[in-house]
C-alpha cells in the first residue's frame, strides 16, 4: 500500500458539495499513474467514473470523496 498517497489524500479537506480539489488531484493523479485509462467527470454530482480498455462489464470501486466532519489541521 502507499501510505504516501494516503497521506496526500487525508490532507485535501473536501466537505460535501465541495469536492473539487479532491477531484482534480485523483484526475490528475490517474492521468500520471494508470497510462490509458479514460476518466469521465460528473460535476452536478461529483462522480468520477475511471475505466480502462474496452469489455461488456468492468469491476467496480467505489468511495466517497466528501468529508463529513469539520476541518481538522
Amino acid at each position: 500500500m502507499d501510505f504516501k498517497l494516503l497521506k496526500q489524500l487525508y490532507k485535501i479537506h473536501s466537505k460535501s458539495g465541495y469536492e473539487g480539489k479532491i477531484i482534480s488531484f485523483v484526475c490528475k493523479w490517474v492521468d500520471k499513474n494508470i497510462q490509458g485509462a479514460k476518466m469521465e467527470l460528473d460535476w452536478n454530482t461529483g462522480n468520477i467514473y475511471i475505466t480502462k480498455g474496452t469489455a461488456k462489464t468492468y469491476p467496480c470501486m467505489v468511495a466517497h470523496l466528501d468529508q463529513v466532519q469539520k476541518y481538522h489541521p
